[in-house]
């Protein structure tokens, strides 16, 4: 009995000398920082931290529209509205390798729950950018009534401000709606019918790999 005891004690030993418990640091935003505690035996730091990218403050939920259209009005004069057209089209060009990237094969097994929902967010996020974008180009309201997938019907959701779209007296007007008032009816319907990021699943992941993050604000350093 003594003997077995010693040769199960020495083996609880071995396991925990092979372990190579190690914290990185992990930029997820300009505003957040990720301290990550991990087994350096289990997953690679280059792969932890690509995975990490994924939790709820990671650059996968940013709302990272990217193309400035609304910023400044409408472009006015040919040139300045080709180059704003083709500004846009970059960074949309940009969020679809972003989408591209959300592959669940491309992640642990435990991460599947998480990447389709970014990746379905991501895909109506680009969506939504793509719509103003036609707008600009052509002035056709249509392009803002045209439902994305399951998820949102505007003219049903936001039937009103599509209205006042058509009905506007300027293409500034309407302009404006479409990046404001239009935008922000749309964005909610989506997101109400996506739902809130999926904690849960992002918890059983950290639980199943060993992992303990603690989040901080980059001001604290």
């Amino acid at each position: 009995m003594n003997l077995i005891k010693l040769c199960t004690v020495y083996s609880v030993l071995l396991v925990v000398a092979a372990a190579q418990e190690t914290t990185i640091r992990i930029q997820l935003s300009s505003e957040e920082i990720d301290d990550v505690t991990f087994d350096a035996t289990r997953v690679s730091s280059v792969e932890l931290s690509r995975w990490m990218q994924l939790s709820e403050g990671g650059r996968y939920t940013e709302a990272d529209f990217g193309t400035g259209l609304c910023f400044s009005g409408p472009p006015t004069g040919t040139n300045k509205k080709q180059k704003a057209i083709d500004d846009a089209r970059a960074a949309q060009s940009k969020l679809r390798e972003r989408i591209s990237d959300m592959d669940e094969s491309h992640f642990p097994p435990e991460l599947g729950d998480v990447v389709s929902y970014l990746r379905r967010q991501q895909s109506f996020w680009l969506w939504l950018d793509t719509q103003k974008l036609a707008f600009l180009e052509t002035g056709d309201v249509g392009t803002l009534q045209s439902r994305f997938e399951d998820i949102v019907e505007p003219q049903e959701s936001c039937g009103e401000v599509v209205r006042r779209i058509r009905d506007a007296k300027s293409h500034k007007e309407a302009w404006h709606l479409a990046c404001f008032d239009w935008h922000n009816c749309v964005l909610d319907a989506g997101d109400a019918k996506i739902g809130p990021y999926p904690k849960q699943a992002w918890q059983s992941f950290l639980a199943a790999y060993g992992i303990r993050e603690q989040i901080g604000s980059t001001e604290e350093d």
